[in-house]
């Protein structure tokens, strides 16, 4: 499960279901259930509504198993944020796992994920950092970093974090998409291109790499293949979920922004997780002179 791969984590879920109905007083095996659950609805391996109830009960489970299991306790702020936009109960639960063991790798990690999406972008470095001494070897505290820089509008500087985190892990396809932000942003797009090429093989062509690769042929004004690429989205709804996220992404960067506001406010809705992003990154910047743009991110807010 902490390997960021469709394959990975939907057997990784699988393991953990079973390990939960043979052992359900096993509060890690409740905590590493939820956190499967949510890091697979984060890419959209899973359904975030058709997996929400399993992951809250299984957080929860955890927690009321073992209130002082700092996995517990992230396993409760990263499902409450993600999987239900529930700021408040995040906040306690990390802040809660920090008290307990200050120095936790990966509660610190989801302190700054939730600090850097929502604005507060000193907390996130201080946490990224933190993470990255507790556990150098941890792509996803780099990536953490990396993203700290990367929503606080320093390109360049997340380079090197998002670059570590894929050189730690090669053959995961997510950690691809996080370098190729900074890439397009710096205009230097065939860099940015060829990460994504490699994250859509990886992961055998999955929506959430795919629509990336979309949006930034877009960007890099490669129009007709954003085209192909918005119309294959479009072709696999018929047979596995596409969130009307990635559809909004590829729909953004070719302008047609009545389209890419139609598909944010369906992927509320649907509560995707992309949307965290939509305050702080720069690939939305297109849309801010629009007042439903504006009104989605108010509701996004902590």
């Amino acid at each position: 499960c902490n390997r960021w791969a469709p394959q990975s984590m939907l057997r990784g879920i699988e393991q953990l279901r079973e390990h939960s109905r043979k052992d359900s007083n096993n509060a890690r095996v409740h905590a590493a259930l939820a956190l499967c659950l949510q890091y697979a609805a984060f890419f959209d391996f899973v359904v975030n509504t058709e997996i929400r109830e399993e992951a809250l009960a299984a957080a929860n489970q955890a927690v009321s198993l073992a209130p002082d299991l700092v996995l517990a306790q992230v396993a409760k702020g990263g499902t409450y944020w993600y999987l239900d936009f529930n700021a408040r109960t995040a906040i306690n639960a990390l802040e809660q796992a920090l008290k307990i063991s200050p120095a936790d790798t990966r509660a610190l990690i989801h302190h700054s994920w939730l600090m850097s999406e929502s604005g507060l972008h000193d907390q996130a470095f201080e946490s990224a950092r933190r993470a990255v001494r507790s556990d150098p070897f941890n792509n996803a505290a780099h990536q953490a970093l990396g993203q700290a820089y990367y929503l606080a509008r320093d390109f360049e500087a997340s380079l090197e974090p998002f670059l570590e985190a894929v050189n730690l892990d090669p053959g995961d396809p997510s950690f691809y998409v996080y370098p190729a932000w900074a890439y397009s942003q710096l205009n230097r797009h065939q860099e940015a291109l060829s990460l994504l090429e490699t994250a859509v093989d990886l992961s055998n062509g999955a929506p959430f790499h795919l629509a990336e690769y979309g949006m930034t042929l877009a960007f890099a004004g490669r129009i007709e293949e954003a085209k192909v690429v918005l119309e294959r989205l479009k072709t696999m709804q018929g047979e596995i979920s596409v969130s009307p996220f990635h559809l909004a992404q590829v729909n953004m960067a070719l302008g047609n922004v009545e389209a890419a506001l139609d598909g944010l406010e369906a992927a509320f809705e649907a509560r995707d997780n992309g949307l965290f992003y939509i305050a702080q990154g720069a690939q939305f910047d297109a849309l801010r002179s629009e007042p439903r743009f504006d009104a989605l991110v108010e509701r996004m807010k902590p």
